[in-house]
């Protein structure tokens, strides 16, 4: 048999290989000569076919199609649809836009070494920024945020944390930090939580682990449980490719841009230091802690047929209980995450077209960190915030001044309605950390940042979105605003 040239033996096992779909249940003698198939599949690619002439044309053509035809095995960021490797090399080579945030970007090795050369300038030309350090630590998942990020901020969180309880001064401390720790339903977070748990005990610290949570629950099982620091880990919050961690330190305080920065360089410059003494995991089932600490709020509400929207399946697991205890009239409803971003950027056509036929008084959004609170009347037309305030602040027959904290976003529409004349109004930064602390120190009764998250008074701020909607339900709902 000449060069290139194949055994017509061959044909027909490589034939009866890709008819059996490549499946892993072969016998003794096929995996036996496995690697005699790769390597006809290689010469093959490498040099033409040469048939036999005793190869049927029928065998011919469709050994030719088993060769040409490629398992689906990647899929791009945002789309469902699989497709074989040679398209994602096309992609790759041509510089494809989703190529930026695709953890397989770095599968080069089939380009020659000046193409390499130039996709990873392009990578570095067009790379975001790194880490985000506002509300919490946010980036690309695999890229900018992957477990290499995960260890170098809690690195920098246990250092902080012994450094806070060698000079504490307390003899009814116990021997080792407490840090709470949350998830959302993402597989990503649950890995990620999984590192996180790992990373916290060998630094020492004692873990309470809560599960399944949401941002403000989390603060408030950091606050009940008297823990020194706080973690809720999600993903696809503010993108289906951008994960992230929210930190909270004693008393469900959080943490935002400032502080994390400092977290995040102390966990560069110091090493990965493990304790004598491992800190330990324990479970906590604090949910019905929390549903019992919102009950308050939907004491005496209105029945008002509102319908409430989220991507946060936990959310709406939460409201299902709190409807079955108020027996309120809202229905809330599980929406898919693309959609609930495109409601909080307002392109309410969906909204409009699906209330018409609907008989709901009211609509309300929440976003999935289950803090922002978007309303609309029964049209879909959504509701000013500073509407939804007014109405708090309507309800409040304190004796003690009436203080408000806004963003500074809000400043010159505030001096240009001369709105909430009574109140004294007062303007911080919307970074979580700066509105909670500006409430405790001021004593406000009520907050409103930029991302429309409302805040209340307490024996600790509280922005929680289940926490605005049974106070709105309270404060007599929102359909007569229509």
């Amino acid at each position: 048999m000449r060069s290139g040239e194949i055994d017509p033996g061959t044909i027909k096992f490589i034939l009866a290989y890709k008819q059996n779909d490549f499946s892993p249940k072969l016998t003794a003698k096929n995996n036996r000569l496995e690697p005699i198939v790769i390597q006809y599949f290689t010469v093959i690619r490498e040099r033409p076919v040469r048939m036999d002439s005793e190869t049927s044309v029928s065998d011919q053509l469709q050994l030719l199609r088993s060769l040409v035809a490629e398992d689906a095995n990647y899929c791009c960021p945002d789309e469902t649809s699989p497709i074989t490797r040679s398209i994602h090399l096309a992609r790759l080579r041509s510089h494809f836009e989703k190529c930026q945030v695709c953890p397989h970007r770095d599968d080069l090795e089939q380009f020659s070494p000046e193409v390499q050369r130039n996709l990873k300038s392009w990578w570095e030309r067009s790379q975001p920024k790194q880490t985000q350090f506002a509300d919490g630590f946010r980036g690309l998942i695999h890229n900018e945020y992957d477990r290499q990020e995960l260890r170098i901020i809690l690195n920098g969180l246990t250092e902080s944390l012994w450094s806070d309880w060698i000079r504490r001064d307390d003899q009814n401390q116990a021997a080792q930090p407490k840090v709470v720790i949350g998830h959302d339903l993402h597989g990503f977070s649950f890995e990620m939580t999984a590192l996180a748990i790992q990373c916290l005990a060998e630094h020492g610290c004692q873990v309470i682990d809560i599960g399944n949570a949401t941002t403000a629950s989390t603060s408030f099982l950091v606050d009940q449980t008297r823990s020194e620091a706080g973690l809720f880990l999600s993903t696809g919050v503010e993108s289906s490719q951008v994960g992230g961690i929210d930190l909270y330190r004693r008393g469900g305080m959080p943490l935002s841009a400032e502080s994390l920065h400092a977290i995040h360089n102390m966990g560069q410059m110091s090493a990965n230091r493990q304790a004598r003494n491992s800190g330990g995991v324990a479970p906590f089932a604090g949910r019905e802690n929390y549903l019992e600490s919102l009950l308050k709020y939907y004491d005496q509400i209105v029945p008002e047929h509102m319908l409430i929207l989220t991507s946060n399946q936990t959310l709406i697991d939460t409201l299902d209980d709190l409807r079955k205890y108020s027996q309120g009239s809202f229905q809330p409803e599980l929406i898919p995450a693309d959609l609930e971003r495109q409601l909080i950027v307002n392109q309410t056509d969906w909204l409009k077209s699906g209330l018409a036929s609907l008989e709901f008084e009211s609509v309300c959004l929440i976003s999935a960190d289950g803090q922002s609170c978007f309303f609309y009347d029964s049209t879909g037309q959504n509701l000013p915030a500073l509407e939804i305030l007014d109405l708090f602040l309507r309800q409040h027959y304190s004796h003690q001044p009436l203080g408000v904290i806004l963003g500074e976003e809000y400043q010159a529409r505030i001096l240009y309605d001369q709105r909430f004349p009574d109140a004294q109004v007062r303007y911080r930064q919307s970074l979580r950390e700066n509105f909670a602390q500006g409430m405790r120190t001021s004593k406000s009764q009520y907050g409103l940042d930029a991302r429309e998250r409302y805040w209340f008074a307490g024996k600790r701020p509280v922005c929680d979105g289940l926490v605005t909607i049974g106070k709105v339900l309270q404060a007599g709902g929102v359909k007569r605003q229509n």
